[in-house]
């Protein structure tokens, strides 16, 4: 549970052991994550997120000479805008 949530396992073992199993889940549960652990987690779901979506962009529904005659089409647009159409 301590390193789940980016604290140091061996204090909280060693915590449980002095004081209470049960307290020391209860502290780490209401500590929470780290910062760092945080921003780790938030990044790996950013990159499931994007092969999720980078997946959905290139299927067959959108191939590259139907986007490259909607960009003529539209100069002043990007490939932003034509996904997002």
């Amino acid at each position: 549970m301590a390193n789940k949530r980016g604290r140091a396992a061996w204090f909280w073992f060693l915590f449980s052991l002095i004081f209470s199993p049960f307290l020391s889940m209860l502290f780490l549960f209401f500590l929470g994550e780290t910062e760092n652990k945080r921003r780790e987690r938030i990044i790996e779901e950013e990159k499931i997120l994007n092969t999720y979506r980078n997946s959905e962009r290139y299927s067959s529904t959108y191939n590259e000479n139907d986007r490259e005659q909607w960009l003529k089409a539209n100069p002043d647009k990007t490939f932003s805008d034509y996904y997002n159409r």
